[in-house]
């Protein structure tokens, strides 16, 4: 919550079921302060170097030569929920944006493609 914000989340098909069982049921105080992965090599939280070495070491491993990083998948996200018709506003507010401009801009949407959906719009 790096800007004081809470964010929710919603979970597809049955995971949402089991997750309010486990938060109804007990669990969840338990694992709040538990990383999402854990280093092999004593258990302990991985560090952001070691998560883009992983990443970065999948992305060599199907022919990516460019350097990914965390934020990489993030904006990656963003940027494939937009063209899959996740609206603006949605997308502006997952990433707690102050405006429309800045996601646009975030996830890589440039003015150029913008204007191509009129430009190849036929009615």
């Amino acid at each position: 919550m790096v800007t004081g914000l809470q964010s929710t989340r919603q979970f597809c098909g049955g995971c949402g079921e089991e997750a309010v069982s486990f938060v109804v049921f007990g669990g969840i105080a338990d694992i709040l302060d538990d990383p999402l992965s854990l280093s092999r090599k004593g258990g302990h939280a991985l560090k952001r170097p070691q998560a883009c070495k992983i990443i970065n070491d999948a992305a060599r491993a199907v022919g990516t030569k460019e350097n990914i990083g965390t934020h990489t998948l993030r904006k990656t996200f963003g940027y494939h929920a937009y063209q899959s018709g996740v609206s603006l506003a949605v997308l502006q507010k997952l990433f707690n944006h102050s405006a429309p401009s800045v996601t646009l801009s975030y996830i890589g949407i440039t003015q150029n493609e913008l204007d191509g959906v009129y430009l190849n719009l036929n009615l």
